[in-house]
């Protein structure tokens, strides 16, 4: 895993909140997870997750 991987987590219509969670090694990724529960969790519909790890991203719309 290289230096420049990364979670990005941003809202969508009137809820415009946005994460990005940083990673410097395979260790992070727990935490990763931990982040998007809490994000379902609150009930924070119309999120899109794109995760980026120096290729091209990969993008989940929760609805």
């Amino acid at each position: 895993m290289n230096n420049s991987s990364k979670l990005e987590v941003s809202g969508s219509g009137a809820e415009r909140r946005s994460w990005v969670l940083a990673a410097d090694s395979d260790s992070d990724l727990p935490r990763w997870l931990i982040e998007i529960d809490r994000a379902l969790a609150g009930d924070c519909k119309g999120y899109l997750f794109s995760y980026n790890e120096g290729s091209p991203d990969m993008n989940m719309e929760v609805s």
